[in-house]
């Protein structure tokens, strides 16, 4: 495996048309020529390429970062991954670690969880030993730092999608519960994610989730609908202070004039409310406008 420092891509000697480069730890140089989109092998004194190491037109990526076999690069910023004979998903998850720490170069930083972004939809990736690359992430989410927000949003939204075991340690993340209720209170693309987010969850951990919410925001049941709500009425808990505080919001959403999805979504949870109070359900209903 290549090892070495990764650096941002500066301007080549005049005449020389490379865009990117990394230095081995035997010095020498990949080199991506932009034009061509071609990884050259050179030595370390010299322009000339001494072998073609992979021609990307087989490439697959999102957004600005491409992927192949041996390197990722982020287009963007020019950051250059050398991944090559990584040969098993426990490797990359170490690689991938050390660009994830506080020390590393924030442009750098911002590659590595695009990478891991390209990564996320993959399961088999996110196992049962990504705990500590989980942590490093919950870390990370819990900085002050805007521009990975994103990122780290998008990943977190895919990952916890996989399964049980990792939604349960999203959810255990007190600090990340808190700043999911921040978030949900800010931007609409933010608000949007947070709320993305906090839905997977609630799928596979209702009744955790809405305790970790209640210790934070007691207003947050009025705030919410769609699916996330839908979940955390299935918790008894929950569903007695939907019933108590906002069953009249849910009954008028049974009007002619809702939109069927919004009707159907106020039904659902009604439905689910009936099994805790189903009298005050029903009285509720009795009320509705024919």
């Amino acid at each position: 495996m290549f090892k070495g420092n990764v650096l941002r891509c500066f301007t080549a000697p005049e005449g020389v048309n490379y865009s990117a480069l990394f230095v081995s730890q035997s010095g020498r140089l990949l080199i991506l020529n932009k034009a061509q989109r071609i990884l050259y092998l050179v030595d370390k004194d010299s322009d000339a390429p001494i072998a073609l190491l992979h021609h990307c037109d087989g490439a697959v990526g999102s957004g600005s970062l491409w992927i192949w076999t041996h390197f990722a690069i982020d287009q963007q910023n020019g950051t250059l991954f050398i991944l090559e004979y990584i040969s098993n998903r426990v490797e990359m998850e170490m690689e991938l670690r050390e660009f994830l720490s506080d020390g590393t170069r924030p442009d750098v930083q911002l590659s590595a969880l695009k990478l891991l972004l390209s990564l996320s939809p993959n399961s088999d990736f996110w196992g049962a030993n990504s705990d500590a690359l989980i942590d490093d992430l919950l870390r990370l989410f819990g900085t002050d730092r805007s521009d990975s927000l994103p990122l780290l949003l998008a990943i977190l939204i895919n990952i916890s999608a996989h399964s049980l075991q990792i939604a349960e340690k999203l959810t255990d993340s007190a600090s990340l519960i808190k700043r999911c209720l921040q978030l949900q209170l800010s931007n609409a693309t933010k608000c949007v994610s947070a709320v993305q987010l906090l839905s997977n969850l609630s799928r596979f951990c209702p009744k955790p989730l809405f305790e970790q919410i209640s210790k934070h925001d007691t207003h947050f049941l009025d705030r919410v609908f769609g699916f996330l709500l839908l979940n955390l009425s299935t918790v008894p808990s929950a569903g007695h202070e939907i019933v108590n505080k906002n069953i009249a919001k849910l009954v008028a959403l049974l009007g002619q004039k809702v939109p069927k999805e919004r009707r159907n979504s106020a039904l659902n949870i009604l439905f689910n409310l009936s099994m805790f109070d189903g009298t005050s359900v029903y009285m509720s209903l009795k009320h509705i406008q024919k």
